[in-house]
């Protein structure tokens, strides 16, 4: 599991996000998306103390608290065997 946490049986909202990095093909499971959304790099941002894959957080009028994760970082780290929180 990933940010520590915890299982959830796949379901019929489950999706697979699949990606290309590196001339490599990743797939993330996630429990669900509810909805996509554009913003700008100027609307990151960005705190102190956050992982080192973690570009921000976004908070768009009318949505939850977004976290921005840095998928070239975080595939580098997965290739690497960096990522002690997902199992």
């Amino acid at each position: 599991t990933a940010f520590n946490l915890p299982s959830k049986e796949p379901d019929e909202e489950t999706r697979i996000i699949a990606l290309e990095h590196e001339n490599e093909v990743y797939g993330f499971v996630v429990d669900t998306i509810e909805t996509t959304t554009s913003f700008e790099k100027d609307e990151i941002y960005r705190g102190s103390g956050e992982e080192e894959y973690i570009l921000g957080t976004i908070h768009q009028e009318d949505s939850e608290l977004m976290i921005v994760v840095d998928l070239h970082v975080l595939l580098g780290m997965i290739k690497q065997k960096q990522v002690p929180m997902l199992a």
